[in-house]
């Protein structure tokens, strides 16, 4: 039967779950807080927006400590180019394999998946008088060069649109505008930016090279 909260609609199934699987998950359900159904939700959720995704988009997995290693021994210029690249291409890579059609609803979708899913940043979705996307991560200074260089370039690819964008070491933000249809973000964010109740962040995997890495 299916069924509607609203913005989604949803199904009941029955599976077959092997006991020790079942075990571990009705354990992580409990220290979490949260019921059963939801924590199977969440990692199908997972896997249809990116875990099926992340092998054909050629991601890795290292170490967090790893990673920071490697990003301080690459000179600043080189971070804003491979930004740049790989900006233009993994956008659009990454919305084709999902919806197959680029749009500034999927463009959205694409950032907020990103950064609850490959852990480099959490976002916050602002929508005034203009779009404002503002990702914040620990990385480090180096690490706010490529996000600046990634996000910029991949809405000028995808959508041919310019940001204007700022930038700490801990922070990047970017402000566009453009006409987003969608009412509301998946991981809990209405379009003013205001975080509803089942707000989520990402921590964990970090990219290099175009490859995922999580620590």
């Amino acid at each position: 039967m299916a069924r509607s909260n609203g913005f989604e609609k949803y199904r009941s199934v029955t599976l077959r779950v092997s006991s020790p699987v079942m075990d571990v998950a009705r354990d992580a359900a409990s220290e979490e807080g949260i019921s059963l159904n939801s924590l199977a939700n969440r990692q199908l959720r997972q896997y249809a927006e990116w875990d099926r995704l992340k092998h054909k988009l050629g991601y890795v997995t290292v170490r967090d400590r790893v990673f920071q290693h490697i990003l301080e021994k690459l000179p600043e210029d080189e971070i804003v180019e491979l930004g740049r690249q790989l900006g233009e291409v993994e956008a659009r890579e990454y919305v084709m394999l999902n919806w197959r059609i680029m749009s500034p609803d999927h463009f959205i979708r694409f950032v907020d998946n990103y950064a609850r899913y490959s852990g480099q940043f959490h976002v916050e979705h602002h929508d005034e008088a203009q779009h404002t996307l503002v990702l914040f991560h620990n990385l480090g200074s180096k690490w706010s060069l490529y996000l600046e260089a990634f996000m910029a370039s991949a809405l000028e690819a995808s959508l041919g649109v310019t940001a204007k964008t700022q930038r700490t070491d801990q922070s990047v933000a970017l402000t566009f505008s453009m006409v987003v249809t969608g009412e509301r973000l998946p991981n809990g964010l209405a379009r003013n930016g205001k975080k509803n109740s089942n707000k989520r962040t990402s921590e964990g995997s970090k990219r290099i090279n175009g490859k995922m890495v999580a620590p």
